[in-house]
């Protein structure tokens, strides 16, 4: 038996314990394979036990800072590892005592803590070189993966395979596409632009481009049948957020000024016939929140209605515009409008992981877990494309190195204005060459509802396991449907035989499988086999 053992009391504790088990879905049926976690500090190590793993809760220092800045030093040893052991060796805050193990970071509390919402003050209390280092860290998802190693260890020490859901259907990472809506006619840009790039003639002429389009009824901003091409092409399909800007706009508010550019009406013909050519195309149509609605729960609702009359069909995601965002106020009125799942939580000057973590999780309001899922914002167009064109390649691949890494997500933010080849040179191949760039590495390239869809159906798929005598017996719920799971092989050991499922993937101690429809009493079996002589 393995016992993972964490003495903590608080809320926070009690929510990142929660997040872990979810996240890696880790269930157990069997009694010799079963994965404790305890609460009460009275109940002491058990010496019966073949494996121990304790988070010592008893820490004094929860600096966010520091914690952070240790999942950089964690996340260096991920990138470089061979084997569980050997990554658990170089971490200084583990320790090992024959058949246990201590973690000296009170992971659960830091998780619940960074989930309800403490990340935002820490943001502003750093300074911009610091957000830029450590907003690229998923540091939730780095600490859960280092638990899950220890316990993957653990298993292998005791000469036991391991099963957890697999984050993705058969892939390593995921890449969410999107598109915001903002404006469908150039409006007030007609003055901005050519002012802003006085100094590029090359963007100068791609202004004089569009200009000669439009008076010849092309209008600039109108790129739907660019994106469609595009994703057509590599057959995928994204999310299109579109806006019912109704905000005022203030005199002595610059920001706002934009705001009368960016008024278009859900009902106006041509935009219901576009969104419904999306819609039965097989994008994803969902709302981008007007400038104000992110704290006016009434025009939140008001919006919604609006856009699925015109649509003809209900909607299940929302954008806010600006990313603005009231935490968690803003996912509370979200939620109660029956959106599925919102997108906004990223940053507007920079990648990165503004919640700490890559993947889609469940929101807090006092303490109390939102049916809402948040699926982060990683990467805007924007700020991307403020860097050079070598450092925009790295950076970009950078993220989907982290990503795959710790098999978390990417959401793209891709403005569909962007697409017009004359004003935003390179902005569009770019798009395509990071979908194209995301299949080779073998990521997930996909829509927003699709994610939201597959992480809520994951979240309740049970998988129950046992094993005995060189075989594993999986017994997924709901039969009716295909499952994806991770195995992890002891050492030394390899499959002989695979029944009711097949593999997808397969490495030199893992594989990752897909099951059949089971009926009845049918189950997963894989039988083992030692290896000869390491082969």
């Amino acid at each position: 038996m393995i016992s993972l053992n964490y003495f903590g009391d608080s809320k926070y504790g009690a929510i990142g314990i929660d997040h872990f088990i979810r996240t890696y879905g880790i269930f157990s049926n069997d009694n010799n394979l079963f994965i404790n976690i305890r609460c009460d500090r009275r109940e002491f190590l058990n010496e019966n036990l073949n494996f121990n793993i304790n988070i010592n809760s008893s820490i004094e220092n929860k600096n966010i800072k520091d914690i952070i800045y240790n999942s950089i030093y964690i996340f260096e040893q991920l990138k470089n590892l061979k084997t569980p052991s050997e990554f658990i060796n170089t971490i200084p805050c583990i320790s090992v005592d024959k058949n246990c193990i201590t973690i000296n970071i009170d992971i659960f509390y830091f998780i619940g803590e960074i989930l309800t919402g403490s990340l935002e003050s820490f943001w502003k209390s750093i300074s911009i070189s610091e957000k830029e280092k450590l907003g690229k860290v998923p540091f939730i998802d780095i600490y859960e993966r280092m638990l899950f190693l220890i316990l993957l260890y653990a298993f292998r020490e005791q000469g036991q395979p391991f099963v957890n859901k697999s984050f993705w259907p058969g892939k390593s990472f995921a890449v969410c596409l999107t598109h915001d809506v903002d404006e469908v006619k150039k409006t007030y840009q007609w003055v901005t632009r050519p002012f802003m790039y006085l100094k590029k003639k090359q963007l100068i002429k791609g202004q004089l481009y569009s200009f000669w389009h439009k008076l010849h009824g092309r209008e600039p901003y109108w790129t739907f049948d660019e994106i469609m091409k595009i994703e057509g092409k590599l057959n995928v399909r994204s999310s299109f957020y579109f806006l019912r800007e109704k905000s005022k706009t203030k005199l002595f508010s610059p920001n706002t000024w934009k705001l009368l550019g960016r008024r278009y009406n859900f009902n106006n013909p041509k935009i219901r016939q576009i969104m419904k050519q999306l819609y039965e195309g097989g994008w994803e149509v969902g709302l981008h929140g007007s400038y104000e609605s992110y704290h006016n729960p009434g025009m939140l609702e008001k919006e919604k209605i609006e856009l699925q009359s015109a649509l003809g069909h209900k909607i299940s995601g929302i954008r806010q515009h600006h990313l603005n965002i009231d935490i968690p106020k803003t996912w509370e009125y979200q939620e109660k409008t029956g959106l599925k799942y919102d997108t906004t939580l990223g940053f507007k000057d920079g990648m990165g992981f503004r919640g700490g973590t890559s993947l889609p999780f469940h929101p807090y309001s006092a303490q109390k877990e939102l049916n809402l899922l948040e699926i982060p914002l990683a990467i805007m167009d924007t700020p991307l494309f403020k860097c050079e064109k070598k450092q925009l390649s790295e950076n970009f691949e950078e993220m989907v190195r982290t990503a795959s890494i710790l098999g978390g997500g990417l959401t793209l933010l891709w403005h569909h204005a962007v697409f017009n080849n004359h004003e935003f040179p390179g902005w569009s191949a770019a798009y395509e060459g990071i979908i194209e760039h995301s299949r080779k590495k073998d990521g997930w390239v996909t829509k927003a509802s699709e994610i939201s869809e597959w992480f809520r159906w994951r979240e309740k798929a049970i998988i129950e396991w046992d094993y005995r005598g060189n075989c594993l017996r999986i017994s997924p719920t709901p039969k009716e449907s295909i499952h994806y799971l991770d195995i992890f092989l002891p050492d030394k050991i390899s499959i002989n035989k695979i029944t009711n499922a097949e593999i997808v993937k397969k490495n030199k101690d893992s594989a990752i499988i897909r099951t059949n429809i089971l009926e009845n009493d049918d189950c997963v079996k894989i039988e083992f086999s030692e290896l000869q002589n390491g082969t």
